[in-house]
């Protein structure tokens, strides 16, 4: 995957494998031993004991590869999430990095950096944890699902890249921190469409994809009455039915969280709110995945509808 702005639309280009797709499991592990390769003993995982993070910090500890960990510890916050990563530890026995920030000291550096740049405080809360690491690491942070959207109740379904999408930005933004350690994605890297078939082809995700106007349609509701956005069904879905058909009882499946659901002036921010409607591409899903699919090697681009926003 590699994307970027070309005569003012945004662009991505997918290039099929060419290759049998394994499991997620089995392309999961596969990304995760060649991204150790890369890094030796310098690899350090960005840990929220979340599941995204906690499958990675398997497949190393299984395959006997070397790592390090980092939690970013928000004082009296996400102190339920130390506590989990206190379990992670003992389970496979090691010790984290653990950076302490109390979020109401940084909140006037992180909002004037959020009313300038219009990009969610979360990022920038990521980027003051990895400028309180080590700098000559390199910092790998947990997968991310794709997005799957309809735009209407119909057979059309809608694979999704934004890039003002909260996976993308982050990347931007940390790539922002000087140091001379490498900034490592699995899932939106130059060779990431391998793990991403095998995510979209898994009949966990087909059946969800040709079920979803079921699902949206339903009354679940949230603690406002609101339905939850399309884009989180990934988490709430599919994500921990998937990993637990491939891992089974190898994890813990702590609750689903964020670490910032009790910091007011993040959760309540207003950009919380704003979807990225702008700079948004939309490929139907079974079109992708049959190119994804094929036997030969292909590089396809896809564009955005319309004319780019001033990227930021």
């Amino acid at each position: 995957m590699q994307s970027g702005f070309d005569n003012g639309k945004f662009y991505v280009d997918y290039t099929s494998p060419g290759r049998p797709i394994g499991t997620f499991r089995q392309e999961l592990e596969l990304a995760v031993k060649n991204i150790s390769d890369q890094s030796g003993d310098k690899l350090l995982l960005s840990l929220s004991s979340g599941l995204d993070s906690q499958i990675i910090l398997h497949s190393l500890h299984s395959q006997n590869l070397p790592y390090k960990c980092a939690f970013m510890h928000l004082v009296g916050y996400n102190d339920y999430e130390y506590e989990r990563v206190k379990l992670l530890e003992e389970k496979y026995n090691f010790k984290s990095i653990v950076v302490e920030i109390h979020p109401d000291d940084v909140k006037d550096e992180i909002l004037d950096q959020v009313d300038q740049r219009h990009i969610l405080p979360n990022n920038f809360m990521h980027k003051k944890f990895l400028s309180m690491l080590p700098g000559d690491l390199d910092f790998l942070a947990g997968i991310e699902g794709p997005d799957i959207i309809t735009h209407s109740r119909g057979p059309e379904k809608y694979f999704q890249e934004a890039y003002w999408n909260y996976e993308n930005t982050r990347l931007r933004v940390l790539q922002e921190v000087k140091r001379q350690g490498k900034i490592l994605n699995l899932d939106r890297n130059e060779s990431c469409e391998a793990l991403l078939v095998s995510v979209l082809k898994d009949p966990i995700v087909k059946g969800y994809v040709s079920s979803l106007d079921y699902i949206i349609g339903n009354d679940l509701v949230n603690e406002n009455g609101n339905k939850p956005a399309i884009i989180f069904n990934w988490n709430y879905y599919i994500k921990p039915i998937m990993m637990g058909r491939y891992w089974q009882d190898e994890l813990i499946y702590f609750p689903k969280s964020m670490g910032i659901e009790k910091i007011e002036w993040m959760m309540n921010h207003p950009l919380q709110k704003q979807p990225y409607w702008q700079d948004v591409i939309y490929i139907n899903y079974w079109k992708f995945l049959k190119f994804l699919l094929q036997d030969n090697s292909e590089t396809k681009r896809y564009y955005a509808d319309k004319t780019s926003s001033n990227p930021n």
